[in-house]
C-alpha cells in the first residue's frame, strides 16, 4: 500500500512539473510573430523591442476571436501628448504575417490615420540599446 501511495505521489509530481514546464514560455508563437515582426517603413525595428522601450508596463496576450481569427493584443501605459495614457492594440495574425485591426487610447478607438501616426511615433522613437 505504501508503494502504491508513493507511486501516485510521484506521478502527480511529474504531472505538475510537466504542466509548469509548459507554462515557462513567456510568449506563444503568435505573440512572437508580432513581437519579432516589423512594419513596412521600419524593417530594422522589431515591434516587441519598440513597444518594450516605449511602454512602461506592456502586456501581450493572444486568443481566438469569435470570427475564429488569431488575435494578439497589446496593452500598455505611456505618456501621450504629455499626458499619461493607456493604449490597446490588436493584431490579426495569419501564418507569419500580421496586421493591426484595432487601436484605442484610453478606451477610445482611433481612426486609421491616427493609428498609423501613433505606430510611426512608437517606432521612430525607438533607439537600439548599445
Amino acid at each position: 500500500m505504501k508503494i502504491k501511495n508513493f507511486s501516485l505521489m510521484m506521478i502527480s509530481a511529474l504531472l505538475m512539473i510537466t504542466l509548469f514546464a509548459g507554462c515557462g514560455s513567456k510568449y506563444d508563437e503568435n505573440i512572437m510573430t508580432v513581437r519579432e515582426g516589423h512594419f513596412d517603413g521600419y524593417p530594422n525595428v522589431q515591434v516587441g523591442d519598440a513597444f518594450d522601450q516605449f511602454f512602461d508596463d506592456g502586456q501581450w496576450d493572444s486568443f481566438t476571436s469569435t470570427e475564429n481569427k488569431t488575435v494578439v493584443e497589446f496593452k500598455g501605459s505611456c505618456m501621450w501628448n504629455n499626458i499619461p495614457a493607456k493604449l490597446r492594440m490588436q493584431f490579426t495574425v495569419t501564418g507569419n504575417r500580421f496586421e493591426v485591426n484595432y487601436f484605442a487610447i484610453d478606451g477610445n478607438p482611433v481612426t486609421i490615420e491616427e493609428g498609423i501616426d501613433s505606430i510611426e511615433k512608437i517606432l521612430s522613437d525607438y533607439r537600439p540599446k548599445k
